[in-house]
């Protein structure tokens, strides 16, 4: 998930200072397809089963929910990406819109994303 962070403050240099603005596997497969990180390993959880095809645009088999639109003046406590629900119940990470990934532990860890 750090990779995806570094790719995305990549990818906002050369956009307008703006982070890919779909959310979803879309925004993931703008960084996929735009050259800023192509091996689609990065886009699967270690502690799953998910394969990717390396070479086909990235769908919603990705393991993270990316949230399209936001800027690099955005406020770095925004969640901009984290783990699938379905993956993780007890434990997941979140992406902040610094690049900073932080694992949050507990049935609850998704009230994190709404936290500031």
């Amino acid at each position: 998930m750090k990779q995806i962070g570094f790719a995305i403050h990549m990818y906002s240099q050369e956009n307008n200072n703006q982070y890919p603005d779909k959310s979803g596997a879309m925004g993931l497969e703008m960084l996929r397809s735009g050259g800023y990180l192509e091996n689609v390993v990065i886009y699967t959880c270690p502690s799953t089963g998910t394969k990717l095809v390396d070479g086909n645009a990235l769908t919603e088999e990705v393991d993270y929910v990316y949230i399209g639109g936001y800027n690099k003046s955005t406020s770095p406590d925004t969640v901009i990406a984290y783990d699938k629900p379905k993956n993780h119940y007890k434990f997941g990470n979140i992406l902040f819109a610094d690049g900073h990934v932080a694992g949050y532990a507990g049935a609850n860890w998704m009230d994190y994303r709404y936290k500031k």
